[in-house]
């Protein structure tokens, strides 16, 4: 290696670049799951998104259709009503 550097071979400004381009990427490689393992696992960040994305629990008996109409500001064709008048419960 000494033979390349020992000024017959000087490193261009694309070889330069090159080599700074490949470290930063193996610093990226094992840096960033460490730095998002971190960051993921703070007890505030965790509860936000706990507190932001709850999922919403209907019972088994709801009709979707009639949850979307609403939702998108429509007018439903029928009503959580008429489930109970129609089943044998």
């Amino acid at each position: 290696m000494a033979f390349f550097y020992s000024g017959y071979h000087k490193p261009n400004s694309k070889h330069i670049k090159n080599k700074r381009a490949k470290i930063i990427y193996v610093l990226g490689l094992f840096m960033l799951p460490t730095i998002v393992t971190y960051v993921g696992s703070n007890y505030y960040i965790l509860n936000f998104f706990i507190n932001t994305f709850k999922p919403i629990e209907v019972p088994r008996e709801v009709d979707f259709r009639i949850i979307k109409k609403i939702y998108h500001d429509k007018k439903p064709t029928s009503k959580s009503s008429d489930y109970d008048e129609n089943t044998n419960v």
